[in-house]
């Protein structure tokens, strides 16, 4: 495959799903060959198998045991090597044709630029309407932020001090509206994935994390979330 323009980074605790969720994307793609695209995934786990060879998974990371979201997110977007980069997740559904709608609305891969897309619940509500919540970023905004998503975080909360800091740096293109993505979650609340049941535990922590960093100014050390 010829450099990928796209990367689409796939933290998840759930590598048996990972085929179908590439798989997903790349249905829906519009495949010009002026911008090709890479699925990286990160497990969160050493002990999980990796997925079976598939056409649809172009790299793999695995982190350390017990790592968050966020390591995940950060470390596929270390192994990376697209211009964009896309934050997808197990649970998300592009639209059709999502990579020709991405490049369409950012006029310079080369520039610091973040794409703010419409993400709804699975009952077709945006829940998070002033966040950020899956981001596409340009490897020059990565370059400048410092990292995909701050790594003081478990999970919760990262994607707000993000959504403040890019818009405080005046690099966002809003396409809410226009381009919409979707959650189709099947959780039952109280048998929870355990992951999922990590991150509601740790809500209020990543909460605390934000104030303070907030308060401060979102400080750019390399402050590395610890279990």
């Amino acid at each position: 495959m010829s450099k990928p323009m796209i990367s689409l980074l796939h933290a998840t605790a759930q590598p048996g799903t990972c085929e179908e969720t590439a798989r997903r994307w790349f249905e829906r793609a519009y495949h010009s060959h002026a911008f090709p695209i890479e699925h990286v995934m990160a497990c969160e786990y050493v002990s999980f198998p990796k997925c079976p060879h598939s056409p649809f998974i172009t790299n793999q990371v695995l982190i350390v045991s017990g790592g968050s979201p966020v390591s995940g997110w950060n470390s596929a977007a270390e192994f990376s090597k697209g211009k964009i980069l896309v934050m997808m997740a197990d649970d998300l559904y592009p639209s059709e044709h999502w990579d020709r709608e991405i490049m369409d609305a950012i006029p310079d891969p080369e520039a610091a630029a973040v794409l703010w897309v419409t993400t709804l619940d699975d009952h077709g509500k945006d829940l998070w309407p002033d966040i950020i919540t899956h981001p596409v970023v340009t490897r020059a905004y990565l370059n400048r932020y410092g990292y995909f998503l701050h790594p003081a975080y478990y999970a919760r909360f990262s994607d707000l001090e993000f959504s403040d800091k890019a818009k405080q740096d005046g690099v966002v293109i809003d396409r809410r509206g226009k381009i919409i993505w979707r959650h189709e979650d099947h959780q039952v609340p109280g048998n929870w994935h355990p992951t999922t049941s990590r991150i509601n535990a740790l809500h209020g922590m990543d909460n605390q994390t934000y104030i303070k960093r907030q308060a401060a100014g979102f400080p750019k050390e390399w402050a590395v979330w610890r279990p």
